[in-house]
């Protein structure tokens, strides 16, 4: 059926200047969302879900699947740094709140060192075993969550920091029109040739991945 979720959470936080890509699943394939700001003053966001966080304050980004009335939002808080407070990805590949070309079953604490903060910010990784697509890993300043990162891993359609069989078959379901992909995180991990369609392309480099004989690069 129908819907709309928004794929980065109900709550999440952004520091003041930066920018922040939502993702979104509808149920549905090639289905058209819109997005507005409940306060603009706050949040801005553009049509591809790209928000950019104007100054310190709190603010709903809703996402509206018109053709079938649905609906998803999302509570953004946005926080100003710190003079002695710093935020600084490091090995990993990070752009616009998304990190990526991390290695497959990598677990929290190791994840985790390539965010380097200052001051008195700590970083929380979310998950109990390997970080995968749709991971999100945190910084706090005491009780508080400053910047809300999401991750991507090229070939984790299921998001279990692992490229498995699993994996394989969500996308061999999808070209064989068993069961779509209509996330936008899975669309994107699933398309490993970068061409922006999923195709018998993209399950022979899992397929070569699985049976060792070419290894996916990160990226």
């Amino acid at each position: 059926d129908p819907y709309v979720t928004i794929q980065n959470g109900e709550k999440a936080s952004m520091i003041e200047g930066s920018k922040m890509q939502l993702f979104t699943g509808t149920g549905v394939l090639d289905s058209k969302v819109t997005f507005k700001s409940s306060d603009e003053n706050i949040l801005k966001v553009d049509s591809n879900g790209l928000v950019t966080g104007i100054k310190e304050g709190t603010a709903k980004i809703t996402a509206n699947y018109e053709e079938y009335k649905k609906t998803d939002s999302i509570e953004i808080t946005v926080t100003k740094l710190n003079e002695d407070e710093t935020i600084k990805i490091e090995n990993y590949k990070e752009t616009n709140g998304v990190i990526s070309n991390f290695t497959r079953e990598t677990n929290e604490t190791d994840f985790a060192k390539h965010i380097e903060v200052t001051g008195n910010l700590k970083v929380k990784v979310n998950t109990e075993n390997f970080v995968g697509s749709g991971t999100k890993a945190q910084v706090y300043r005491g009780d508080k969550c400053l910047q809300t990162f999401i991750c991507k891993l090229y070939g984790d359609v299921n998001g279990d920091g692992k490229i498995s069989a699993v994996d394989y078959m969500y996308i061999m379901n999808k070209i064989m029109d068993v069961k779509e992909i209509t996330g936008d995180i899975e669309k994107d991990v699933a398309d490993i040739n970068s061409d922006k369609k999923i195709s018998a392309v993209d399950y022979m480099y899992i397929m070569n991945d699985i049976m060792d004989v070419k290894k996916l690069e990160t990226r």
